[in-house]
């Protein structure tokens, strides 16, 4: 039988997600820069694969919603109106039992959907319609949690995904740049026609190295902070997805080793959907910082670190970027050496 290792490295990577951190596959989607269609179409075509056989004797009408099932990606009436049917239909069982048998431990302790016995439940019609109102479900499966970290193989098609993003974004970085200084009030300053001639002039950016930023103890969001070099100065975007900016807050990017330590790069806003982005340029030591950091900042003029930080990285976990990857937008200038991986000075 087919194991979750044989399947390809990236639809491991979404079946991962999705059961070892409780996703949905609209995040994932964000994630991993994919349409959520393909997302969802690699997590059932995965489920499929894992037991081919079983898989093609079950209707094809209802085939995706039982994988979505077993993926827990649907609603609880949605989740009744599969279970009906899988209790009048024997082939459906079969292939989710081999399904859920594959994914092994995948599962976080408690969440396994529940595969109904024969006849345990009314089956459903040939097509899916509403359980009727005097039909509850037999049982609402318990909240899902996550059941710790990825496999090392999944994490690295999740870094080279957001990685590939980071650095087709280079495209823009004229107009994303960080606000700076002390009193920064909210918006960046509108570029000048004089910034915008010399940003036209200047050569290719090219990027050079890449680092996951990963939330801090009580934190959520995730992000990527990739290394960028221009005319031979080097510069920072920051990509990350946190919880939307409070009234009077922004989140600041700093060069940190520790509180007492941090040079700040810059900060911004995220949207209303908590999406933030912004570029500045890096002082030529910026090597000598242990961390790229994310904190939580009041918008007033005290310029030093608040100690809430969000999101951090290891400078000594960046990783190297191939400038291709941007499919060519940087030009064809040949990448300088990455970002230091040491923290000497």
């Amino acid at each position: 039988m087919p194991t979750l290792d044989s399947l390809p490295a990236d639809r491991r990577a979404i079946i991962e997600l999705v059961l070892r951190q409780a996703k949905p596959y609209a995040e994932i989607s964000d994630l991993l820069g994919l349409q959520e269609a393909r997302v969802q179409a690699y997590a059932r075509e995965s489920l499929a694969e894992l037991a081919p056989r079983s898989a093609r004797r079950v209707d094809e009408k209802w085939r995706d919603p039982v994988a979505d099932y077993l993926l827990g990606q649907l609603s609880a009436s949605e989740a009744a109106k599969v279970r009906n049917y899988m209790a009048g239909s024997e082939p459906a069982r079969a292939w989710s039992l081999s399904v859920v048998d594959s994914l092994g431990d995948l599962y976080a302790e408690g969440t396994e959907p529940e595969i109904p016995e024969a006849g345990a439940a009314p089956a459903a019609p040939a097509t899916p319609t509403p359980a009727p109102a005097a039909t509850p479900p037999r049982r609402t499966p318990p909240p899902r949690r996550p059941s710790g970290a990825l496999s090392p193989a999944a994490q690295a098609v999740v870094l080279r995904r957001r990685i590939v993003i980071a650095v087709a974004a280079t495209l823009v970085i004229g107009l994303i740049a960080f606000f700076v200084g002390p009193g920064f009030k909210g918006k960046p300053p509108a570029p000048t026609a004089a910034a915008a001639s010399s940003a036209s002039n200047a050569g290719p950016v090219i990027p050079v190295g890449a680092l996951e930023l990963k939330p801090e103890t009580g934190e959520t969001g995730q992000g990527v902070a990739t290394f960028l070099t221009q005319d031979g100065k080097p510069g920072i975007l920051v990509q990350a997805k946190m919880a939307p900016n409070a009234k009077g807050q922004a989140y600041e990017v700093w060069l940190y080793n520790d509180q007492g330590d941090a040079t700040s790069i810059g900060a911004a806003l995220t949207d209303k959907k908590g999406n933030y982005v912004g570029t500045g340029p890096l002082p030529t030591n910026f090597g000598s910082y242990k961390y790229i950091d994310i904190s939580r900042e009041d918008i007033n003029d005290d310029t030093t670190h608040s100690g809430d930080s969000v999101l951090r990285g290891s400078m000594s976990a960046v990783q190297p970027v191939d400038p291709s990857a941007a499919g060519g937008a940087t030009g064809s200038t040949p990448a300088p050496t990455p970002p230091p991986t040491s923290t000497s000075p």
